[in-house]
């Protein structure tokens, strides 16, 4: 081959060979020009993935912070509620412990809760033996006998309200309210009323009764004789009234004196009292004046028997102050319904049976009948 057509041979094949190699440069520019699309695409899209990531983490660093801001708060609020409660705990007691009520208070189930000082003192129960928890039924069986001076008892159920009174075993005399709480349960109050039950039971006797003997006196008795009247119309029973006059009582406060004359009164009524039935009332209207009041009794003979037990009694010689002394009795006895139909006719006719007896010698007992009167046989008198 000639050198000339060599030389264009391969000027040819170069020329060729550079087309190619730049094709193949080409080329393979445009397949990186592309994975770098792609990449960047790629890192594109993972940098919105990171920002969306970063944002939700945001999100729940942010709620995060508010929840841990908001139970700081709440730590805080309960802190100083719970400083507040015990602040007022402590203000309640110091307030309890202050009053001089004895002060319960029991839940819907009917277990202590809380109380004050003043239960332990003034129910005389030890303060070790009252503890949260503590059931009503022995926190009663703690308090000992009780005498409730109501118709409820003592441990009524806790829908219960209302005031009672009790009555302890040392003497003791409360008065006990009751009164239930919004949230269940219930609040006992117990005060101490015992020197106002006496006060108030002094001036009772002093209104009620005779200072001397300790009997009724007239004001009590005629009521007494009024309510058992209207008491009889209901029970369809008797009622007997016996009017009693010491014969020859004079003679004693003349002879011995005032002192001897008010003991011989005294024991009159003792034996007065001992010769009726339980139930029964006895009284001093006043001067040697003396009456029973029996209620129930089946038939004069009834009330002639107590009377006459009183009158052969009195009929005997008494021993009094040291003296001998000699007196008697003498006795008017009338029923109702039988005699009278009302109280005052009732002591109308007593007296007026009474009278009978002082008429015609005394020292025995007669009875109103349909307004005459049916005397027993004097009784006779002893010594």
């Amino acid at each position: 081959m000639p050198q000339n057509t060599l030389f264009a041979t391969i000027a040819h094949l170069s020329a060729a060979t550079g087309i190619t190699t730049g094709l193949f440069w080409l080329l393979k520019s445009k397949r990186n020009v592309g994975k770098g699309h792609e990449e960047l695409e790629q890192s594109a899209q993972e940098t919105r993935d990171l920002k969306a990531q970063f944002a939700e983490l945001e999100f729940e660093r942010a709620a995060i912070e508010q929840a841990a801001a908001e139970n700081i708060r709440l730590a805080e609020d309960l802190f100083f509620a719970r400083e507040e409660a015990e602040k007022n705990a402590g203000f309640l007691k110091l307030i309890m412990d202050s009053i001089s009520q004895a002060i319960a208070v029991f839940d819907q189930s009917g277990r202590l809760i809380k109380w004050n000082e003043q239960l332990s003192k003034l129910l005389s129960i030890p303060a070790s033996n009252l503890e949260v928890g503590l059931p009503e039924s022995r926190f009663n069986e703690l308090l000992g006998p009780i005498r409730v001076d109501s118709d409820n008892q003592a441990g009524q159920s806790a829908k219960d309200s209302g005031e009672q009174e009790w009555r302890l075993s040392n003497g003791r005399i409360l008065s006990v309210q009751r009164s239930p709480i919004p949230c269940g349960g219930y609040i006992e109050t117990f005060t101490d009323i015992t020197d106002r039950k006496n006060a108030e039971e002094i001036i009772w006797k002093m209104a009620h009764t005779d200072h001397l003997t300790g009997l009724a006196n007239r004001a009590c008795f005629t009521n007494a004789i009024e309510d058992a009247v209207a008491q009889t119309n209901q029970d369809k029973d008797r009622l007997a009234l016996a009017l009693i006059d010491l014969d020859k009582f004079k003679p004693v406060n003349d002879s011995f004196g005032h002192p001897t004359g008010d003991k011989l009164l005294v024991d009159v009524s003792e034996i007065i009292k001992n010769a009726i039935r339980e139930g029964d009332i006895a009284a001093r209207l006043g001067g040697d004046e003396f009456a029973v009041l029996m209620r129930g009794v089946k038939s004069a003979g009834d009330a002639r028997a107590i009377a006459e037990k009183i009158v052969k009694t009195l009929n005997c010689p008494l021993t009094v102050n040291g003296h001998r002394i000699s007196i008697g009795a003498s006795v008017g006895i009338a029923l109702y319904p039988d005699h009278a139909d009302s109280p005052e006719a009732l002591i109308a006719a007593a007296d007026r049976a009474l009278y009978s007896v002082k008429a015609s010698g005394r020292g025995y007992v007669a009875v109103s009948t349909e307004g005459r009167w049916e005397a027993a046989l004097p009784i006779q008198k002893v010594g």
